[in-house]
């Protein structure tokens, strides 16, 4: 299983948008967790980008932390194969 680490929610940026959008629902489900415990949902994937990091999955995740106040998220890196 490859490391997760913490990345900091204003040191994630976002792909462009997707034409499914946002299902509310998910986030909401996401943040009575979050706000009520100290656990953590499954990791984000990631991959560098400059001096941060976009979100390739997860954008719920990383959504419903910014909305519960969580200062950072769980992700792991995406590895590129060579």
């Amino acid at each position: 299983m490859p490391d997760t680490f913490r990345v900091r929610v204003e040191d994630l940026r976002l792909k462009p948008n997707v034409p499914c959008g946002m299902d509310f629902g998910v986030i909401g489900g996401l943040l009575k967790m979050l706000r009520t415990t100290c656990e953590d949902p499954p990791p984000i994937l990631v991959e560098r980008d400059g001096d941060g990091w976009r979100v390739l999955d997860g954008r719920h995740r990383y959504f419903g932390a910014v909305i519960a106040g969580r200062p950072d998220v769980l992700a792991v890196e995406e590895r590129q194969s060579t």
